[in-house]
């Protein structure tokens, strides 16, 4: 999210060089560029949009530091999405958006240098599954390669764009399927 409103999801400048072999290096640490979304309503931008699916959970409850938000694990069938909205500094609001309209509750919220208000909201929805495109070429992370796919524990992150234009994540298991075909599920 950037305040030029032309928002982007790209790999760290200082870091970019080094994660990947010359080979398998894209040709720009951008991986995809978006126009912020349109506002819900007055004020209020959904940005973006994060599901975890309840098969995808799988770190137990730990003594976590203080200031972290634990959220329980989705129903089977459910995902966990998380929300980021932000509101700009002339909107007042008496608890949070969507708190009645979408049933979410509160994960946390901070302030930007401008005035606007970032707000992480939760809420469980129907788990849709994402559409992974059919073909293409996979870059691996130096050192990294298509036999490293059989380890267990690999998770992946996928992205597109909501039909109400926010950014969509789906973060879940990689499963390799017979044909050593990787999906995101």
């Amino acid at each position: 999210m950037h305040e030029s409103g032309r928002w982007h999801i790209a790999f760290d400048a200082a870091q970019f060089q080094g994660l990947f072999d010359d080979h398998m290096r894209p040709e720009g640490r951008f991986a995809t560029r978006m126009d912020r979304p349109a506002p819900l309503v007055q004020g209020v931008t959904l940005a973006c949009r994060v599901h975890i699916p309840s098969y995808g959970v799988s770190i137990p409850a730990l003594d976590l530091e203080e200031g972290v938000v634990w959220v329980a694990a989705p129903e089977r069938g459910q995902s966990i999405e998380f929300a980021v909205m932000i509101t700009e500094p002339s909107v007042q609001v008496t608890d949070w958006p969507t708190k009645r309209s979408m049933g979410t509750e509160l994960a946390g919220t901070f302030d930007l240098d401008d005035g606007s208000r970032v707000w992480i909201v939760h809420h469980q929805v129907a788990t849709t599954e994402p559409r992974l495109p059919s073909s293409g070429t996979p870059r691996y992370f130096k050192g990294k390669g298509h036999e490293d796919l059989d380890a267990q524990g690999i998770r992946g992150v996928t992205w597109g764009t909501a039909p109400d234009g926010s950014i969509f994540f789906f973060e879940g298991p990689v499963l390799i399927g017979r044909g050593g075909n990787a999906r995101a599920s």
